[in-house]
């Protein structure tokens, strides 16, 4: 039997913020809801080839408390949640599977790493890849899935040689369906 490693979590007394929890005794991450404390969210849309750079627009909360993700904008949804990571470990964060495939919400940076020295409040970066409709976030509804991972110390080296080939395989990018 493994031994269970401890996360500590935080939730700032001003918020709302509901704390993470496994949604049945055999997932593998815990939930992360969405907290929507302030009266605005940053949100930004794409990038044009002439400017490079994304145009930032601001998501203003509705009452009762939620936004709406416009189709193809990311936005910084805040948790209330301040996690407390010991030393050797990391926190990574996942799309949820369900948002991805029926509404095409997915994390902007693909997965997500909480560093242990991250002492600030969680934000969570989520795109509209839908370009159908806005998307409606809520507060309290989970936006994304964690889990607490322990890191291996590594010792970067430069070779100066390139690797031995050790197998059969050759190439990448779907070389092993062949």
């Amino acid at each position: 039997m493994h031994q269970k490693s401890q996360l500590g979590i935080y939730c700032i007394p001003t918020t709302s913020a509901t704390p993470p929890k496994f949604a049945t005794p055999g997932s593998a991450c815990f939930d992360i809801c969405a907290c929507l404390h302030t009266e605005t969210v940053q949100a930004y849309y794409g990038s044009t080839v002439q400017e490079g750079i994304s145009k930032t627009v601001i998501l203003h909360l509705h009452h009762p408390a939620y936004i709406l993700i416009p189709p193809n904008h990311r936005a910084l949804i805040p948790t209330g949640l301040i996690l407390d990571i010991r030393e050797g470990f990391s926190v990574r964060l996942h799309a949820r599977s369900g948002l991805a495939v029926k509404y095409g919400i997915v994390l902007s940076n693909g997965e997500g790493i909480i560093d242990h020295d991250y002492t600030h409040e969680l934000i969570i970066a989520v795109t509209n890849n839908n370009d159908v409709g806005d998307f409606k976030i809520e507060d309290g509804m989970r936006i994304c899935q964690a889990e607490l991972v322990e890191c291996c110390a590594t010792q970067i080296v430069q070779v100066h040689s390139p690797p031995e080939r050790n197998t059969t395989r050759v190439g990448g990018f779907g070389s092993t369906g062949t």
